[in-house]
């Protein structure tokens, strides 16, 4: 069963899936915002940014209790933003492999992306909108970004 906050708030979610898929796929994952000395490279940081309604937006009906009966935003789109890491002088041979490994995942969104990774959400796209890579001298990084759409499972207004 689900509740109105997971199903209208899934920035948390589909971070968690991602993150998920990823360390299936033997990655080391970080959400973006933990701290930096528990990560040691190479490491994946990912979050879902820009998240806002889509542009072709899906309403549901919803009533609680003794309210009137409203129409609630269902589908959004944003950014999922995938850094993958490493050290020039350590691990820089795994940086091309694991930037692969982020693009083989990605573009298998539809399998990975199943009830069982995210229960009240499915992605109905994601396609790569952008590469950028940079570097200080020791630590090298390459940002991924995908475009995501994403929408409330039909199955998730049950028991609500």
């Amino acid at each position: 069963m689900s509740t109105l906050n997971e199903i209208l708030n899934p920035k948390q979610q589909v971070e968690d899936g991602w993150t998920a898929i990823l360390k299936k796929a033997n990655a080391n994952v970080f959400p973006v915002f933990s701290l930096e000395e528990s990560k040691i490279t190479p490491y994946i940081e990912c979050t879902l940014a820009n998240l806002r309604v889509s542009d072709k937006p899906q309403q549901h009906p919803y009533q609680s209790g003794t309210s009137e009966e409203e129409l609630l935003y269902t589908s959004w789109s944003g950014t999922m933003i995938t850094r993958v890491v490493t050290n020039r002088n350590t691990n820089s041979d795994k940086h091309v492999p694991m930037v692969g490994l982020v693009t083989v995942e990605s573009a298998r969104f539809r399998m990975r992306f199943n009830p069982a990774t995210l229960p009240f959400h499915a992605v109905l796209d994601m396609k790569q909108s952008g590469l950028v890579e940079t570097t200080d001298g020791l630590t090298d990084r390459t940002e991924i970004s995908h475009e995501m759409l994403i929408v409330v499972r039909d199955d998730a207004w049950d028991g609500i």
